[in-house]
């Protein structure tokens, strides 16, 4: 703008010049009349001048709003240009932060959703898992009324003395309680009374039965080992204990019944070591006490026979057999009084006890009281007619009378009854009584 306005002020100055100079040349050619004119002329040349001073500051002035003018323009135009420049970059921030923000919210509701079926799922799991437990819970209660009744039962056979009783309870379980939670307990307890009432075939399909059902039945091997042991097959037995000792090794029973085998195939050293094991399980367990006093008392060990019958009565008082038992190894020791002393108090807890009639009728004989000691041996021929030692004793008790017998008849009938009970001796020893 400055350069325009100073062109226009030097295009008036040379046109000034150049009009003042014609004038001059005008006024020299002119007359005198014309002077006035000229007059007239410079006249408004002198105007025209200040016509063009005016002119001039008028142009400064208007250079001046135009500078102050193309400041504000800067001044806006800069203003615009970042205002442009903010709106172009926060625009799209401000879009941006929206669409994230909307991207956002999307996601929640995308998870609000996704909780919400898994909710619905769970909810749908948690039904048939409620319904799947309502029916286990209805079957559980269904089989515990079932063998609530024939647990009822079951209880009668346990409380019943007569084993045909018992047996015939058991029958009835398994008749009508086929599915009862226990049948295998029930089986086992039958064999276990089978066995009692000399059904030893019953009592094995019973015990086989038994661990059918339920194969770690520890009890069921336990007893068809022992039944196994009374029909004499060792090596049968012998796996039943083992596999019972598998099943459960801190089972004092198993080694107490291995250990009564292994005494009867002669092997004395490893019958020891089973009782002892067996009362190291359970100190107080007096039949592996019992049974080690016996072998000990077999291999003439009496002390220390005489030490585990004593800890066998310490723990079980009314322990008849045991008192017989401790009889026959003070006999040994020829304490006579203590050994009748034992005897009796045996028979005094079991009246049945054919062992103890012949301990007495034993020590009767030394004494040489004979006809007392043939009435013990009656009574133990009375209890048990198959019982060999009863008649061998009997015999020499008979001889024995027969010798101080001064009336022939009698003599003769002494010796009679004597060679009948021999007899029988024989027979019964022949057929393993």
């Amino acid at each position: 703008m400055k350069i325009k306005h100073t062109l226009i002020v030097l295009f008036l100055f040379v046109y000034s010049v150049a009009f003042g100079q014609q004038s001059k040349n005008m006024c020299a050619q002119v007359d005198v009349n014309q002077r006035e004119q000229i007059s007239q002329l410079r006249a408004e040349n002198d105007d025209l001048k200040k016509q063009l001073d005016f002119i001039e500051k008028k142009i400064e002035h208007e250079e001046k709003v135009v500078d102050d003018l193309k400041g504000e323009i800067t001044f806006w135009f800069s203003f615009v240009t970042i205002v442009v420049t903010i709106l172009s970059i926060g625009v799209p921030l401000y879009n941006m932060s929206e669409i994230k923000k909307k991207q956002s919210e999307v996601e929640d509701k995308q998870e609000e959703v996704k909780a919400e079926l898994e909710k619905q799922r769970n909810q749908t799991i948690d039904l048939q898992t409620l319904a799947e437990s309502a029916k286990e819970q209805a079957e559980q209660a269904e089989q515990a009324a079932y063998d609530a009744k024939a647990s009822v039962i079951f209880a009668q056979a346990l409380n019943e003395k007569l084993p045909s009783e018992a047996v015939m309870l058991y029958d009835k379980i398994i008749k009508d309680f086929p599915k009862y939670s226990n049948i295998y307990q029930v089986y086992n307890n039958r064999g276990y009374l089978k066995v009692d009432m000399g059904d030893k075939s019953g009592a094995m399909d019973d015990f086989n039965k038994s661990i059918e059902l339920k194969n770690n039945n520890v009890e069921a091997y336990n007893n068809r080992g022992n039944l196994k042991h009374i029909k004499n097959d060792y090596s049968g037995a012998m796996d039943d204990f083992n596999m019972a000792i598998s099943l459960n090794p801190n089972g004092a029973e198993a080694y107490n019944n291995r250990g009564i085998v292994k005494a009867d195939k002669g092997d004395v050293e490893g019958a020891i070591i089973d009782f002892n094991h067996a009362i190291l399980l359970r100190p107080l367990y007096t039949k592996a006490y019992y049974n080690r006093g016996r072998l000990k008392n077999k291999c003439r060990k009496f002390d220390a026979a005489m030490e585990d019958y004593n800890t066998v009565i310490s723990l079980d008082p009314n322990n008849a057999d045991c008192y017989c038992l401790r009889g026959f190894v003070k006999n040994e020791k020829k304490d006579i009084d203590g050994a009748i002393d034992d005897f009796k108090k045996s028979i005094e807890l079991d009246s049945k006890n054919v062992e103890a009639y012949i301990g007495l009728g034993v020590i009767m004989g030394k004494k040489k009281k004979y006809v007392a000691a043939n009435e013990y041996f009656n009574n133990a021929i009375l209890l048990d007619c198959n019982c060999a030692d009863a008649y061998k004793w009997r015999a020499i008790c008979y001889c024995n009378i027969a010798k101080t017998e001064q009336d022939s008849d009698r003599k003769a009938d002494y010796i009679t009854k004597a060679e009948a009970d021999k007899k029988k001796y024989e027979e019964l020893k022949q057929k393993g009584k």
